[in-house]
């Protein structure tokens, strides 16, 4: 659930980035900012899928991905 929740947020941010809003704007807003929640749901979800997707098509593309991100 972390890994789609911050795809998700990251997601956001280069949204708000791309429309110009300053950082300082952008770190009110991660605090501040509400979505429905179903929303968040269906974009989580083709977050998740995609994940999975990626993993059993290149398993280890996906694993060397994983380790330059996350380790």
């Amino acid at each position: 659930m972390t890994l789609a929740v911050d795809a998700e947020q990251r997601r956001i941010e280069a949204n708000w980035r791309e429309s110009g809003i300053t950082d300082t704007e952008a770190k009110r807003l991660l605090f501040s900012f509400r979505i429905p929640l179903e929303n968040a749901l269906k974009n989580m979800t083709v977050a998740i899928t995609k994940g999975i997707g990626l993993g059993s098509a290149f398993p280890e593309l996906t694993r060397q991905l994983w380790e330059k991100e996350n380790e």
